[in-house]
């Protein structure tokens, strides 16, 4: 971005964003390092970086309620699950768990369905489900 006398506008933060997944953590790193420069001499990220956000935290929405998870689901290890939105026939979030909670967050106030599965979504535990 230049500045409107030809010079280099210098409140711009151009340069190189990594992100890292850390899955046993279940946290996701965001990093933003300056185009120019030599990390083997001491470059560092720009002021304010890395940020670090727990998974779960990455969403922005807002619960409406909660829906009950099924028995089935809970009784599967590190199970996949789907939550669909039966009036948009749209996937609200697809999630693994490591230990499943008794009650899954929804955004709105439709009727949903449950799928979940070993390493994919793809069994129907429920259909029809109403929020708590």
């Amino acid at each position: 971005m230049w500045d409107d006398k030809g010079g280099q506008d210098n409140k711009r933060a151009d340069g190189y964003g990594i992100v890292r997944f850390d899955k046993k953590k279940r946290t996701i790193t965001f990093e933003c390092w300056p185009s120019t420069g030599d990390i083997a001499k001491g470059l560092k990220q720009y002021p304010g970086w890395p940020i670090t956000v727990k998974m779960s935290e990455n969403d922005g929405r807002r619960p409406a309620g909660q829906i009950p998870v099924p028995e089935m689901v809970k009784k599967l290890a590190r199970p996949v699950v789907e939550v669909i939105d039966e009036a948009t026939g749209e996937p609200l979030y697809t999630q693994r768990f490591d230990k499943v909670p008794a009650t899954l967050p929804v955004f709105g106030t439709s009727r949903f369905t449950i799928r979940f599965g070993k390493d994919k979504p793809d069994e129907v535990a429920a259909t029809g489900v109403k929020m708590q």
